[in-house]
């Protein structure tokens, strides 16, 4: 996997001069990364989750303020259930690797569908990370009786 020098230059962009509100990162064919999308500062949280694709994997980054002068950069590893098995495969095993070029990364978040990330989740992240320290969320999924269940799992690092 090869990172694209415009990656790191935008993240930068946005945790040093807040440039933008967000960044959407695709892995191509031949294995690079690029962005794919730059959010403007006003845009909203909402307006970025709705520009997460349905079916195909990706990295963000948001970077939210969730309280007046309280700022976190979230890197969310996006992953919906719906997209192809090489897809999520290809995704899964340079994760590491490509948030390793991205430094300053206070939040991580694993999501596989929306409701993974929505904003009271950010919030509760957010503020566990201002007291602890680095925070790793993900969703865990079970199938009881046919109804769906799911615990969020919060891991301080």
């Amino acid at each position: 996997m090869v990172v694209h020098d415009d990656c790191i230059l935008k993240f930068l962009e946005l945790k040093e001069s807040r440039t933008f509100r967000s960044i959407v990162y695709k892995i191509e064919d031949n294995m690079q990364v690029i962005v794919e999308k730059l959010g403007e500062r006003e845009q909203s949280y909402e307006e970025f989750t709705n520009s997460l694709p349905a079916d195909e994997c990706r990295y963000a980054i948001f970077d939210f303020e969730f309280v007046p002068g309280k700022r976190k950069i979230c890197f969310i590893a996006w992953s919906p259930v719906t997209a192809r098995m090489r897809n999520k495969m290809i995704y899964a095993s340079s994760k590491d690797r490509f948030k390793g070029e991205l430094d300053g990364i206070q939040v991580e978040l694993h999501a596989t569908n929306p409701t993974d990330i929505l904003i009271y989740h950010i919030v509760l992240v957010a503020t566990l990370c201002t007291l602890f320290g680095f925070v790793y969320l993900k969703r865990e999924h079970e199938i009881l009786n046919n109804v769906e269940i799911s615990d969020l799992i919060v891991s301080v690092i």
